[in-house]
């Protein structure tokens, strides 16, 4: 028996289990890892590699819990406070943090191109809000976007007519609604938007770098975004959009596609919770399950 130690938001952890002669790929992804801060994205890749070698492995560690056994996963996250508040975005997984960033640019950049503008003005960048933000409820929405747009035309640089990108970018990157969403939720946004700007424009918003950054990250979140075909895909984002008061598709067109993903037996279209939501962790799905 081995013992493997590390740390997780600052607590000391353990993780045992048998060692068998499948488990070296996971030894390798410890060593090359160990060094490094644990993230959860680590924690779960790490575990899934050892639930390949082994019947059974049990990690308990304080504020998140972990349990193979054999087909059985339970995962509870208690996501730490920051200074008496929910920690910033991405605080465990840096490495999106660029990617949030390249999004959001691209996002200022096509809307404001969308009406001949080189830099968006204040009803350009409530046409941003309204696709970036969790898919809330448009008292919420406008409530957000009042909150936004107030501390935006609040620094000196920025007035109704112009307001800078990498201003706007910043504020974005940090407004509560993302923060108090989530990683998962803000990831999967993302995701859904891109892949809706793709089939509408033909234009991807993401480069392949970042996009594939993305993509890998919400598979090994276990999210259901990632493996969702591109009318599901379609469907979750129409759903969302009608939400927030903004129709994507006539109601002829969004009873044939649901009509068509419910005779191909697809989970989105009933409600269902997918595999996160049940372990009780925020998802973009989850929010747009609550709205409805």
């Amino acid at each position: 028996m081995l013992i493997f130690e590390g740390k997780l938001y600052g607590k000391n952890i353990s993780l045992r289990t048998l060692i068998g002669d499948n488990l070296i790929a996971s030894l390798r992804l410890w060593r090359r890892e160990h060094a490094h801060p644990f993230t959860t994205r680590k924690m779960m890749k790490f575990s899934l590699l050892i639930l390949l070698g082994s019947t059974q492995v049990n990690a308990f560690i304080p504020q998140f819990i972990v349990q193979f056994k054999t087909s059985t996963v339970r995962l509870n996250v208690a996501p730490p406070l920051y200074e008496g508040k929910a920690q910033p975005l991405f605080a465990e997984d840096d490495d999106m943090i660029p990617v949030a960033e390249a999004y959001v640019h691209a996002k200022y950049k096509q809307v404001a191109a969308s009406h001949g503008h080189k830099v968006a003005n204040k009803d350009d960048i409530k046409e941003v809000l309204h696709s970036i933000l969790p898919p809330v409820t448009p008292a919420e929405l406008a409530k957000e976007e009042e909150a936004i747009l107030k501390s935006l035309l609040s620094h000196e640089k920025n007035t109704a007519d112009a307001i800078d990108e990498d201003d706007f970018v910043k504020s974005i990157v940090q407004n509560s609604y993302w923060r108090d969403a989530g990683d998962i939720v803000v990831k999967e946004l993302m995701y859904f938007d891109s892949l809706h700007s793709y089939y509408k424009t033909g234009k991807p918003l993401l480069d392949n770098a970042n996009y594939d950054e993305l993509h890998e990250n919400l598979t090994w979140e276990g999210s259901s975004v990632a493996t969702m075909s591109a009318q599901e895909a379609q469907f979750v984002s129409t759903v969302a959009a009608s939400k927030r008061g903004e129709p994507l598709m006539d109601d002829d067109e969004y009873k044939a596609l649901k009509a068509d993903l419910k005779q191909k037996g697809s989970w989105v279209v009933n409600r269902e919770e997918d595999a996160l939501e049940k372990m009780g962790l925020n998802t973009f799905m989850g929010y747009l399950h609550r709205a409805l």
